[in-house]
């Protein structure tokens, strides 16, 4: 059991970029795309994730927080995701909220346990905030509105220390 469920849950991906779409065009489609998908017999919820479950090539970043130096910085894994994508792989959000589309505009992260755990031993998470490197000498700030359930989700039999979901931007993978 990896965490997240795999069974009756199909995937396609799709590169927004080779077909010269630029960002709100590409938002757009991903929009009607969804809604379709989403009215098809048979679907119960469709979601759009930048970076599938098991997949190795996760997209990562690094983070601190507000408190510590610029140096050392943690790796972390960064996922985009859709609100429904939590209940479309049947990880439970298990404290705070999950994405709405407001959240769209960014600012916000939704945090692992194990991240949780590591960050804040003995704290609340929801609330904190977390910066993340977006260049040399400048970092964007997160606040952590939710925390899901720890899952395997780049490598079978290792949960990640530190994982976070983001707001999706257009991308070139759908669940």
């Amino acid at each position: 059991d990896p965490g997240f469920e795999f069974r009756g849950v199909a995937g396609a991906s799709y590169d927004m970029r080779g077909g010269g779409y630029d960002a709100a065009e590409a938002a757009m489609f991903q929009r009607r795309l969804l809604d379709e998908v989403r009215g098809l017999p048979g679907v119960e919820s469709a979601a759009q994730v930048i970076t599938e479950p098991l997949n190795t090539d996760a997209e990562s970043a690094g983070i601190r927080l507000p408190t510590e130096d610029r140096a050392p910085i943690r790796s972390v894994s960064v996922n985009g995701v859709t609100p429904d994508y939590f209940d479309v792989v049947g990880i439970p959000i298990v404290r705070g909220r999950r994405f709405e589309e407001a959240d769209v505009t960014g600012g916000t992260t939704i945090v692992t346990e194990s991240t949780a755990r590591n960050l804040w031993p003995n704290q609340e998470p929801i609330g904190q905030t977390l910066l993340m490197a977006v260049g040399p000498d400048q970092d964007i700030a997160l606040e952590v509105i939710g925390v899901a359930r720890d899952a395997q989700l780049t490598v079978v039999g290792q949960v990640e220390p530190h994982y976070l979901y983001m707001p999706p931007s257009p991308s070139v993978a759908q669940l």
